[in-house]
């Protein structure tokens, strides 16, 4: 779903590094596409019935999120109807990356997981967020609608801002749960994103999206997995 998301082009003008990129390696990306669906076939096959069917949300969120790029007039229920794909988005992400390992070891859902729930989307929201900002001009011309498109930009850093402080809040409520060394590597990416706020509602740069902006959503993660080497 993801390779197939970013193949779909636009069919005139491109609008971004990224596009552009990909229309010139676009067999590079086709072959991707591939060879990942046969990857994911075959890790499916792996799994139990249960935890195939924990999966169905995120097929289907998957699609729902991907249909309105498709250029076929039968698909453009989604393009009216959708107006809510970044919070889908996010809590797409959330779901695969926090939730379904909860579910799928059968962890008890203690106000500590559900604390860190809040935390992860708030800050994953954001990043979403500042994508669809970004994108504002091609999905309005795709007839794509949001109601982040209809924000002034101070309404919008006000926003965000205040997810962020929900965000920070949550991860402080962990301090009986965890140590002060995690709360400190997870306030880092929030902090991050609130001084790099600026910057990403004024570039375009790819770069600064795909390789900066996305990656914060990993970074308490990374920075564990550094530290947890060096001791």
């Amino acid at each position: 779903m993801y390779h197939l998301h970013g193949l779909l082009l636009p069919p005139k003008q491109l609008y971004n590094e990224r596009e552009a990129f990909t229309k010139r390696y676009y067999l590079l990306f086709v072959f991707l596409a591939f060879f990942s669906a046969l990857g994911s076939l075959y890790f499916l096959y792996q799994l139990s019935l249960r935890e195939a069917v924990w999966l169905l949300p995120v097929f289907i969120s998957s699609f729902v999120y991907l249909a309105p790029k498709i250029p076929s007039s039968w698909f453009d229920f989604f393009r009216r109807n959708i107006r809510m794909k970044t919070t889908m988005l996010a809590i797409t992400w959330i779901y695969t990356m926090d939730v379904l390992p909860i579910l799928v070891n059968e962890s008890s859902i203690s106000s500590t997981v559900i604390f860190y729930w809040l935390y992860r989307y708030m800050l994953i929201y954001v990043v979403c967020v500042l994508f669809d900002y970004r994108d504002r001009k091609r999905d309005a011309q795709h007839g794509i609608p949001s109601f982040i498109y209809q924000l002034q930009p101070k309404q919008l850093l006000n926003f965000l801002h205040a997810l962020l402080l929900f965000a920070m809040v949550s991860n402080l409520l962990l301090y009986n749960q965890v140590n002060s060394l995690q709360l400190l590597i997870h306030s880092v990416p929030v902090i991050l994103l609130y001084w790099s706020l600026p910057i990403s509602m004024k570039t375009n740069s790819d770069t600064w999206f795909l390789l900066v902006l996305d990656n914060f959503i990993f970074l308490a993660p990374w920075i564990g997995c550094i530290l947890t080497m060096l001791t």
